[in-house]
């Protein structure tokens, strides 16, 4: 998952549209965040934080669906 995490870190969104596909959930805020599931199976997801359009910060979680 670091390795994702790097990948992503400072692209900007058009780019991380273009990889991953439009998000699943949005929180559009003072800093937009996007979340992704990774594994149903272990109900794994990602949330991926942006800041001035580029991407600030990525956290891997567990689920609650």
């Amino acid at each position: 998952m670091s390795d994702l995490r790097r990948a992503l870190i400072g692209h900007p969104k058009q780019q991380v549209t273009e990889i991953l596909g439009p998000p699943h959930a949005v929180y559009e805020g003072p800093s937009a965040v996007w979340y992704y599931p990774l594994n149903a199976g272990d109900r794994l997801a990602m949330a991926i934080s942006f800041t001035h359009e580029h991407v600030r910060s990525v956290e891997f979680f567990d689920s609650p669906v």
